[in-house]
């Protein structure tokens, strides 16, 4: 395929690798999870990873991590969910911030 783009064979309008980089970020993002859940929740951890999901988690440690494949697999589902919660009570923290110090700035003006 590159040398066909080199050479002119193909021709693209914008990024001829686009599709590459969202299936390696959506690979990126399910690592990125895994690794969080085992930080943030390693109870959870263990209990998806050698009880409740065992098989389908032993296919993401195995590197079964890009497209659809991982994306219905019920340990990645569960995984996700457990960082999302997580995200979503980070995103709370650093919103109620931004409203206390921008509370604090105009007490101050």
């Amino acid at each position: 395929m590159i040398a066909r783009l080199l050479s002119g064979e193909i021709r693209t309008n914008g990024n001829p690798f686009a599709d590459f980089e969202k299936l390696c970020d959506q690979g990126n993002d399910v690592v990125e999870d895994v690794i969080g859940v085992l930080w943030e929740f390693p109870l959870a951890f263990q209990r998806i990873f050698t009880w409740r999901d065992r098989v389908p988690s032993l296919d993401l440690l195995s590197g079964m991590i890009y497209g659809e494949v991982a994306g219905k697999n019920p340990a990645r589902i569960a995984v996700r969910r457990l960082m999302a919660s997580k995200e979503a009570k980070l995103a709370a923290q650093q919103k109620n911030r931004l409203v206390e110090e921008t509370a604090l700035v105009s007490l101050g003006a």
